[in-house]
């Protein structure tokens, strides 16, 4: 059945091109691919010239971004996941996509690029890895639908007794939560544990604890919160009384001046201000948090993350992200919010120090060049691997590396490593 299942799924692929937008696409059976963005010219010789002839990528400060041994990566083949028809389709055509995106990004990366694309046969060697982070969203899943091999790839690694956490921005959920998802999208009950979720609400909750420690014996920290139940959650979780959060269906968005300027705030201070992504975000809110931030001027002001958007859509439109929130707080307020989320050095300090791990033994797995990436890199960890299931493609590269005359590329956002995507960290693939 599984090689019915997968050569039915490889004779359905069909080719074509958006005549509005000329981004390539895939199609296979019902299900339709993110698009893809047309190649990008291959770049100039004037270009490449900006990449030092050592190999490596440097800052302004002349700081240099360590490579890894070639002989460190691989390019496995891939088994067929064991689905159903129509989520073979779905995988395939993930699979397809991001080989079809690899093969732009070989024409545009310069050859004496620091970045190693993956594309040989050899098995990874993962004795020199000890630990394992990998971001969610558009690196083990998109959506619902598990990328390919995603589900082998964890379980062979943790097999392998490897320490593998899920690091991300997203502080919709709860760590309780994310474990349930994942468990579900990849297929393994009762392989994963809360410790190896590593979720922005929970690590805005333990800075939290961190920096207000037992000060108040008689009654709790006071912390208002724009944001999601899940980050709610995990903040009252650890110990934090909790205003704000998501308003009711009836609540109202906005605030006149009037209304602000007569508006009854509860008594007493508040310890610390929260934001995480909240779909429901309003002028109202907005008037709240600034006014208090305004009357508590010690407070903590936290940020989950500073993600400026996501994309969605067949062609890739850009919804706002948590960013666009904090950075509309921050422009009323006067103030600067500490971010707990990637790429921040806050949290990479936070996950050390809690699981005791070894950054230069430890590889970042992430689509995003500008929060996996440069966390990786920021964190001074072995590896910061890009793969291209997500957010990043050959036109982004591009940007990156192709620099105008005047500029490098940021070093902190170049990867040690770029392979289509998580399957080829798959100990157990073969053809």
């Amino acid at each position: 059945l599984r090689v019915f299942v997968s050569a039915l799924a490889c004779a359905l692929v069909l080719g074509g091109r958006d005549s509005h937008t000329d981004r390539a696409f895939v199609v296979l059976g019902p299900h339709v691919s993110r698009s893809l963005a047309p190649a990008p010219p291959a770049p100039q010789e004037s270009h490449q010239s900006k990449i030092h002839n050592d190999g490596h990528a440097t800052d302004d400060g002349g700081s240099s971004l360590a490579s890894v041994p070639l002989s460190f990566f691989v390019s496995p083949t891939l088994p067929p996941e064991r689905c159903s028809a129509s989520d073979a389709d779905i995988v395939e055509s993930m699979r397809i996509e991001s080989e079809m995106e690899m093969k732009r990004v070989a024409e545009t990366i310069p050859r004496d690029a620091p970045t190693r694309l993956i594309r040989s046969k050899d098995q990874l060697n993962h004795d020199d890895i000890t630990n394992y982070l990998f971001d969610c969203d558009g690196v083990l899943y998109r959506g619902t639908d598990a990328m390919p091999s995603a589900s082998s790839t964890i379980k062979a690694l943790i097999d392998k007794g490897k320490n593998v956490f899920f690091v991300t921005n997203n502080a919709a959920s709860s760590r309780s939560e994310l474990k349930g998802k994942l468990e579900k999208v990849l297929r393994c009950p009762n392989t994963l544990t809360d410790e190896m979720m590593i979720g922005s609400a929970y690590v805005a909750a333990q800075y939290l604890k961190s920096k207000l420690p037992n000060e108040y014996p008689n009654s709790s920290a006071k912390v208002h919160v724009i944001g999601t139940s899940g980050l709610c959650g995990e903040i009252m979780s650890a110990g934090f009384d909790v205003s704000g959060g998501p308003d009711s269906i009836d609540a109202p968005s906005g605030m006149s001046r009037d209304e602000l300027a007569d508006y009854s705030f509860p008594e007493g201070p508040i310890d610390a201000l929260v934001v995480g992504l909240d779909n429901d975000f309003n002028y109202r809110k907005l008037c709240i948090a600034n006014v208090l931030l305004q009357r508590n001027p010690d407070a903590l002001f936290v940020a989950t993350n500073l993600d400026a958007y996501d994309l969605v859509g067949a062609d890739a439109r850009h919804l706002p992200g948590n960013g666009a929130l904090v950075a509309a707080l921050e422009a009323c307020c006067g103030r600067t919010a500490v971010n707990v989320g990637k790429p921040s050095p806050v949290l990479a300090a936070w996950i050390a120090e809690h699981y005791k791990l070894d950054a230069q033994r430890t590889m970042m797995v992430g689509d995003r060049l500008d929060t996996d990436v440069k966390f990786g890199n920021m964190g001074r960890m072995g590896c910061s691997a890009l793969v291209l299931t997500g957010c990043t493609t050959a036109s982004d590269l591009s940007k990156l590396f192709n620099k105008p005359e005047d500029g490098l590329p940021d070093a902190d956002m170049i990867p040690t490593v770029i392979f289509p995507h998580v399957g080829y960290l798959d100990t157990t693939a073969s053809r």
